[in-house]
Parts: C-alpha cells; sequence; structure tokens
C-alpha cells in the first residue's frame, strides 16, 4: 500500500520540465508548500495533476474516498473510519467504486518519494534513482462537490518487496499525459511492475543475500 508521501519545493523545477507546464501552473504547489507542507497523508490536500478539459494541469485535491457504509472491506485498502486511500491495479476495474473513475477521471500524483514501513514498523523511503519527483497513478471522483483522488497500488517489485509487498502503480515522465488521455495505454500501465528504486532505511539489516552470498 501507500499510506504516506513527501513532495518538496526542489521538485518543482522538474515537475516543470516533465509536463511542459509554467510557472503560473504550479502556483498551487508553491502556495501549498508555504504552509509547510511536507509528508502528505490521507484526508490532507495534495497538488495533482488531471486532464479536464482537454490539456494537462495541476489541482489541489483531498487525499482518500468516502466509501458507503459497509463498503470498506469490499472495494480497496482502507483507514479507520472508511476512508480508501488505494485501490489495487489488479481489480480496479472490476471495483463499482473505482471502476468509472479510472475509465474516464485518472490522475498522477507528484512526489518526492513515499513510505512504507516493514513488519517491526521500520520506515523506508523509496524515491527515484535519476529523478526528484516519482509519478505514481491514481484516479479521482466527487463527492459533493469534492474532488478526492486515490492512488493504484500494485504488487511490490524488488525494490520495495523485502519491506511491504505493495507499492504505488509509477509512470515515467513521458507517460503523464498517456495515462491522463489514452483510455488504451491504462491496461499496459496496470499490468506491468514498476521500474526499481532507491531505497533509504535509517535502520536496515544487511544479509547474505545483500552481500551476494549463499549458505
Amino acid at each position: 500500500m501507500c499510506g504516506r508521501y513527501h513532495i518538496d519545493k526542489a521538485a518543482e523545477r522538474a515537475l516543470l520540465d516533465d509536463t511542459g507546464l509554467g510557472p503560473a501552473d504550479t502556483l498551487g504547489w508553491r502556495k501549498f508548500l508555504e504552509k509547510g507542507a511536507g509528508d502528505i497523508c490521507p484526508s490532507q490536500q495534495a497538488p495533482v495533476l488531471t486532464g479536464e478539459g482537454g490539456e494537462l494541469h495541476l489541482e489541489l485535491m483531498t487525499w482518500g474516498f468516502l466509501p458507503p457504509a459497509g463498503e470498506e472491506k469490499r472495494e480497496g485498502k482502507g483507514r479507520p473510519g472508511g476512508l480508501l486511500i488505494n485501490a489495487r491495479a489488479e481489480t480496479a476495474l472490476e471495483k463499482r467504486m473505482f471502476r468509472d473513475s479510472i475509465r474516464s477521471r485518472r490522475c498522477v500524483i507528484p512526489a518526492a518519494h513515499f513510505y512504507e514501513w516493514d513488519e517491526d514498523g521500520d520506515r523506508a523511503q523509496f524515491s527515484d534513482r535519476e529523478s526528484p519527483l516519482l509519478y505514481m497513478a491514481g484516479f479521482y471522483r466527487y463527492f459533493q462537490e469534492e474532488k478526492r483522488f486515490i492512488i493504484l497500488t500494485t504488487r511490490a517489485n524488488a525494490s520495495v518487496e523485502r519491506v511491504h509487498d505493495r507499492m504505488p502503480v509509477l509512470l515515467g515522465k513521458e507517460e503523464i499525459a498517456s495515462w491522463v488521455f489514452e483510455d488504451e495505454f491504462m491496461p499496459f500501465v496496470l499490468e506491468r511492475t514498476p521500474a526499481e528504486l532507491e531505497k533509504f532505511q535509517e535502520y536496515q539489516q544487511t544479509t547474505l543475500a545483500d552481500l551476494g552470498l549463499e549458505l
């Protein structure tokens, strides 16, 4: 799953370069960070890339869907109180709560890095090895005229699997517009394994496998 991620001012230039947006388009990003925001948690607002109106733009949305009573265990990965923050890539198209949104309201969530916690409760941080930004695939819908987004997850790759068995579905910078606008591109993204990531963990036990050794 993905239950927390981070954005920062340093990533703004990468966002402009990767998306073709101008400084005026990321004004909301800068104002958001002026409030002291860094780590993004469920139920908070965060900058999200959407394609409403036929053009890519950045807007603020709230993280997490509000399911009907009794739906949270059946539809996705939730939080206490029923807030759904993740949807499984393998089943999102089948779920009543998600299928219309993933087909017609896809979005991209920029992040400097995301976090996962291992079985001992130790936090690991994952980032792109070659870029200051990650792009997580998601989708959104309206709840009483408020836009809320959710992050897609898939089976963890080799970078993440020793910490957690799930991770966000990731996009390359050249795939942002394709995910948002091209319906035929969606199944390809949902079925693939994300690229390898850079891992940082303050406490990390070294295993024989890490050293390339076997018993």
